[in-house]
């Protein structure tokens, strides 16, 4: 309550001392000449047109001796003190998936989908599958005009053979955007 009487009264001498100093009666009437009888002259300016004279170029060699030392090195030779790591190559193989799925929903319609799945791990071929697709009905602005959208899917495989390899794959993808605004 201290702070808004002291707020009133602070505002009320303000406003009460700007309309004391308000000028009081008519405005007089005044004449005023404006004569453009002065001439502005300036010197003219000096201005060089000579080219800069080149500086003189010396023409003495100068001489220039190198002198060549060497250095006797006495290094012992070099023996390195480590083995390299034994390679089992029949060792067998563990069954390893990554396969993951992810879903989710956001804000302005936007749903939200990934996976993949692969296949085991084979000593004569694998196959894996990719799929994601992220997109948004409406968007900040104008709704579904500024919605956004993009799909994606891979497939592939392979297949091994002592003599050769076989691998094919298929890509999709798909992008679609419009924003006004």
């Amino acid at each position: 309550m201290n702070k808004f009487t002291l707020l009133s009264v602070f505002t009320l001498i303000l406003f009460t001392s700007t309309s004391m100093y308000a000028q009081q009666g008519q405005l007089e009437e005044a004449e005023i000449v404006i004569r453009k009888d002065r001439r502005i002259t300036l010197p003219p300016a000096t201005r060089n047109f000579e080219k800069i004279p080149q500086l003189p170029v010396s023409t003495t060699d100068t001489k220039q001796q190198y002198s060549f030392q060497t250095f006797p090195y006495k290094l012992s030779p070099l023996t390195p003190a480590f083995r390299t790591v034994n390679y089992q190559g029949n060792q067998r193989l563990t069954d390893l998936t990554s396969n993951f799925l992810k879903v989710g929903y956001g804000n302005y319609g936007t749903p939200y989908l990934e996976g993949y799945v692969g296949s085991k791990r084979h000593e004569s071929y694998l196959f894996n599958l990719y799929v994601r697709h992220l997109s948004s009905k409406k968007g900040p602005v104008f709704d579904e005009n500024s919605g956004e959208g993009r799909t994606e899917a891979a497939i592939g495989a392979k297949y091994f053979s002592n003599v050769n390899k076989v691998s094919g794959s298929m890509n999709y993808t798909s992008q679609k955007v419009h924003f006004y605004g």
